[in-house]
C-alpha cells in the first residue's frame, strides 16, 4: 500500500473530519517487494480491519521520506507517525534498548533458534522496564523491537577467521557507539559513515571492510568490491517499530490495541519470509564469487564479552537474567 509523498504532507498527522478516524504514516527504507516492508502492509491491512476502518495506514517504502535517522526525528514534526528502523538507532536515545543487539546476547546456533530466543527477551520484565523507561525519557514508543533482519555478517578484501584478522582493520559502521564500540573492542578501526556512502568507499580503499545483514550486502552489491563473507554475527540486527509516544498516547484504546496486534502479527510473517530470504542470499553472494568463511565465534564470544557487560553494568541491566531465559 503505497503512496506518493505529496499525499503524504498533506494527509498524515491528524484526525479526519472530527469523528475519530485516523490515518498513520508508516515509512521504511527498502523497497516495496522487500520481507519488511511487505510486513508493514499487512499492518496496513489488519489495522482497517480489526478497528471497523477506524484507523488507517499509508505505508511509504524505499526511503521516501528520508533514511532511518531522518525518519526518527520525523516522527517530532508529524511528517511520520510509525518509523521502521535498527535496534542499534533506538539505542542511541534509548540505551537499555540495545540489549538485543550486542554481540552474542541473542544465542543461537540458527536463526531460528536465535529469533526464537529474542522473543523470549522481548516477553522479559527487564525489556518491558526499558519500553517504558524509551517512552518516559525519550518519548518513543516502541510498538515492536523483534522484526528479524538478520545478523550482521563481515565483508572483506582478507580473510577474516579470529578477532586478530581485524587487528586495524578500518571497518564501516553505522553511526552509533553501539555499532562501533565492539569493533575497537576486536582492535579494528570502525569508521561511521553513510550507507550510501560505502560502495564507492570500498571500492576506493577509504575503509577495508563493512558489516550488515546478507540483504543490505546484496541490495548495496558490495559483493563487487568485497571478496570475503566471514559469518561473525557480531550483531543481531533486528528491526523496531516505534511511533512518539505523544502521538501513540493520542490514539484510543481500540485503536492502540488494533495497531499493537497487528505489529506483532506482521512482524511473525516477516520474520518467518526474511530468515527464508537469508538463507537463499548467503548462496546469491556466494555464486556472485564470494568465499564464505565460518570463523571461531567462541574466540569473538570472548573478545567481546568484557564490553558487553560493562554495558549492561553502565546502563542498569542484568545480562545474567537475560542469558537465562534463552534456550
Amino acid at each position: 500500500m503505497v503512496g506518493s509523498v505529496v499525499a503524504v504532507l498533506s494527509a498524515c498527522g491528524g484526525d479526519s473530519s472530527g469523528n475519530g478516524e485516523v490515518e498513520l504514516v508508516i515509512a521504511g527504507t527498502l523497497p516495496a517487494n522487500t520481507a519488511m516492508i511487505q510486513g508493514a502492509d499487512r499492518v496496513a491491512e489488519q489495522v482497517a480491519q480489526d478497528s471497523d476502518g477506524s484507523l488507517t495506514v499509508e505505508v511509504y517504502p524505499d526511503g521516501q521520506l528520508g533514511g532511518e535517522p531522518e525518519m526518527l526525528e520525523a516522527l517530532s514534526t508529524g511528517t511520520v507517525d510509525v518509523a521502521m528502523v535498527g535496534a542499534p538507532l533506538i539505542a542511541t536515545h534509548c540505551p537499555s534498548l540495545g540489549m538485543t543487539s550486542l554481540p552474542y546476547v541473542v544465542q543461537g546456533d540458527t536463526p531460528e533458534e536465535q529469533y526464537a530466543n529474542l522473543q523470549r527477551i522481548v516477553e522479559t520484565e527487564q525489556h518491558a522496564d526499558a519500553i517504558e523507561e524509551c517512552a518516559a525519557a525519550a518519548g518513543f514508543r516502541v510498538i515492536d523491537d523483534s522484526w528479524w533482519y538478520g545478523n550482521r555478517e563481515l565483508t572483506s578484501n582478507i580473510a577474516i577467521r579470529t578477532p586478530e584478522d581485524l587487528a586495524g582493520l578500518r571497518v564501516r559502521t553505522p553511526e552509533g557507539a553501539l555499532h562501533s564500540e565492539p569493533f575497537a573492542a576486536l582492535g579494528a578501526e570502525p569508521v561511521p559513515m553513510a550507507q550510501s556512502e560505502v560502495y564507492t568507499a570500498l571500492e576506493t580503499g577509504v575503509i577495508d571492510a563493512q558489516e550488515n545483514p546478507f540483504a543490505t550486502t546484496f541490495k548495496h552489491a558490495f559483493y563487487e568490491v568485497q571478496s570475503y563473507l566471514s559469518l561473525t554475527g557480531l550483531m543481531t540486527h533486528n528491526q523496531v517499530i516505534v511511533m512518539s509516544e505523544e502521538r501513540f498516547s493520542s490514539l484510543s484504546a481500540e485503536q492502540q490495541e488494533a495497531l499493537s496486534t497487528a505489529v506483532s502479527d506482521a512482524g511473525a510473517w516477516q520474520s518467518e519470509q526474511q530468515m527464508a530470504e537469508n538463507a537463499e542470499l548467503r548462496d546469491t553472494l556466494e555464486s556472485e564469487g564470494m568465499e564464505v568463511i565460518e570463523p571461531d565465534l567462541d574466540a569473538f564470544r570472548a573478545a567481546t564479552e568484557e564490553f558487553v557487560q560493562a554495558y549492561f553494568d553502565e546502563h542498569g541491566l542484568d545480562l545474567d537474567a537475560l542469558r537465562s531465559v534463552q534456550q
